[in-house]
């Protein structure tokens, strides 16, 4: 007999436990149902009761079916009714036991109905990912029938899914593909393990030279068996003639570099040697096993050090290594590097916008001793030009001298102008011997550059007032233009200076027919006691056109031949003057349009000097 606590006190630990909790929820409800029928033979006979007994006996009754403490009455204290007053009762809980089998059924059915669509929309989701992914998906059964077939594999077969239904693969392929691919279907069920395999040919009737990746899995019931195979296939063609390409790249990337005639490196972002031909590598043939992949450019140059190859770095090693790791790091670098035996190579290094480091080495040794060779015979050249230059330059003076003696002596109109023409001569003359020395001078970099005070106001004055004779005679105006923010007296070579400032004066008057000269000087930066100046001379003459801009500062240059003839010289004035201007550190250029004049400007950087400082 079940006890009447036993029950709902079981049916609640299940229904804790989660398991069919509807069907023990239900035993749970019906729980006094069974108590009553299971308690009513003991009560025997029961006395008339009244309404207020019966409410109290019943909920007696509730209260026991709730507690966990039993209750024995005692037999003889109930009293015995003439009728069975528990039908009623259990006519009611067997209709409500009815209504909770119906609401119990009711909420079966709700929750299939619920599984069934969420089933359906999980089917529906599944099958739309298989049809839209870029792979090929098929199920095949034990005969190798085609049981299912995604969206990409029955167009790249020109069929629907179910026309692919039941065929096979000699169906779709013909018999030799088909004997291949069951070959290994059945390497897949033997086994029951999955498997990648490459195909090569056409098995989706699309591509005769398609290749395919193809992942094929065993599907197993739950006692092992093997009862469908899961295929998956990818086309790798396109990755495949990637490949190809990137390979067939290298190769010729490689034979390219090989004809080189010189050493030829690539180094990655973390500075290891990745690619290199055949020079490169016999650089170093002793160092076995020191040139090949994933070498650090470091290793190289410490190894090179430890073996002396590197002339320059006898001695001071590590702060070479260290200065020429700065150098190879530089987006474009370019060193000439004296080996030990004797060689000399030209190393260009070139860093690309993703960090690779592009190296070329180039044995210029032959080039190297020829541009010696050719640096040595220029300073002989002007170390003769000088010696001649001074040689030449005493008798003429001599011969000035004497002319200008003889204009002393009584003469005759015709004699007079015979002498003018021999003193102009020569001192024109001389004028050329004067620039072939200073610009031989400055070639052979023999020019002493003096570093004293000067007035550069007074500096510029007295410039303007040697050539104003000569702007005189041609009726031009004269300007001089001093900014009052510059410093007056500088560190300097006044000399130097002065000749650059009479030379370009001097042009600007030569080529003006008409209008005006104008020197003008300029404050542009004073810091830390140095001036940054800017000079022009600017004139109203004939210009220079764009073309000839480009090379008027070369030696023995003028902008036209028909200008030479008109105006004399020898084109080496803005050549010296470019080297002069070049020795002081400074920059010179030229703005100028034909008919439009010209405006040459100088850029220098002097230092103030102390007696500037001192003045109040």
């Amino acid at each position: 007999m079940i006890d009447r606590f036993t029950v709902p006190a079981f049916s609640a630990t299940l229904f804790r436990s989660g398991s069919r909790w509807p069907l023990l929820f239900l035993l749970t409800l019906i729980s006094p149902f069974l108590q009553a029928v299971e308690i009513s033979p003991t009560l025997g006979p029961m006395p008339e009761a009244s309404s207020h007994q019966l409410l109290l006996m019943s909920a007696g009754d509730s209260a026991l079916s709730n507690s966990s403490v039993g209750l024995s009455v005692p037999r003889e204290t109930v009293p015995k009714e003439p009728e069975n007053i528990l039908s009623q009762p259990i006519f009611i809980d067997l209709f409500l036991l009815l209504v909770l089998l119906v609401a119990v059924f009711a909420f079966y059915m709700f929750r299939f109905r619920r599984l069934e669509q969420a089933r359906a929309q999980s089917q529906q989701l599944l099958e739309s990912i298989i049809n839209n992914i870029d792979v090929y998906v098929y199920l095949k059964d034990q005969d190798g029938r085609y049981i299912f077939a995604n969206q990409l594999a029955c167009e790249s077969l020109a069929l629907t899914p179910q026309q692919i239904l039941g065929m096979t693969d000699a169906d779709l392929f013909g018999p030799a593909v088909a004997g291949r691919i069951r070959e290994r279907d059945q390497q897949v069920w033997k086994s029951g393990q999955a498997r990648r395999f490459e195909t090569r040919g056409n098995v989706t009737g699309v591509n005769e030279n398609a290749t395919f990746i193809a992942t094929k899995i065993p599907l197993k019931k739950p006692d092992g068996e093997v009862y469908a195979l899961l295929g998956v296939s990818t086309d790798i063609s396109e990755q495949i003639h990637a490949r190809q390409e990137i390979a067939r790249s290298e190769k010729l990337l490689r034979s390219s570099i090989e004809v080189l005639d010189g050493s030829f490196a690539i180094f990655d972002p973390q500075d290891r040697l990745i690619l290199y031909n055949d020079h490169y590598r016999k650089m170093y043939s002793e160092a076995e096993g020191l040139i090949q992949v994933g070498t650090s450019f470091e290793q190289i140059l410490r190894h090179g050090c430890a073996q002396g190859y590197f002339l320059d770095a006898i001695g001071d090693e590590e702060q070479w290594i260290k200065k020429r790791l700065e150098i190879h790091h530089q987006k474009d670098s370019e060193v000439l590097q004296p080996m030990s035996n004797g060689r000399w190579l030209n190393v260009r290094e070139h860093k690309t916008s993703t960090g690779y480091i592009v190296g070329y080495r180039l044995d210029v040794t032959e080039f190297y001793q020829a541009l010696q060779d050719a640096d040595q015979a220029n300073q002989a050249k002007s170390r003769f030009l000088a010696t001649m230059s001074h040689e030449i330059r005493t008798p003429m003076n001599g011969i000035i001298g004497m002319v200008q003696l003889l204009e002393e002596t009584p003469l005759n109109e015709e004699q007079q102008q015979y002498l003018s023409i021999i003193q102009q001569s020569g001192k024109n003359l001389l004028h050329i011997i004067n620039n072939i020395l200073d610009y031989s001078k400055l070639d052979a970099r023999k020019l002493p550059l003096e570093n004293i005070s000067f007035d550069f106001q007074q500096l510029c004055q007295d410039s303007i007032n040697t050539v104003s004779i000569l702007a005189t005679r041609k009726d031009l105006e004269l300007f001089f233009d001093f900014d009052p923010d510059c410093p007056r007296h500088l560190n300097g070579d006044p000399m130097i200076l002065r000749q650059v400032l009479i030379n370009l004066l001097g042009n600007a008057i030569k080529f003006t027919e008409q209008g005006f000269v104008r020197l003008k000087v300029e404050l542009i930066e004073m810091k830390l006691n140095v001036a940054h100046l800017r000079i022009e001379i600017a004139d109203s003459g004939i210009g220079i056109d764009e073309q000839a801009q480009a090379y008027l500062f070369d030696e023995f240059t003028q902008a036209d031949q028909a200008i030479t003839r008109q105006y004399g010289g020898t084109g080496l004035g803005l050549a010296i003057t470019r080297k002069q201007v070049e020795l002081m550190h400074g920059s010179i250029s030229v703005d100028s349009a034909p008919g439009k004049g010209s405006t040459f400007y100088i850029e220098l950087e002097l230092p103030q000097s102390e007696q500037e400082n001192n003045q109040p």
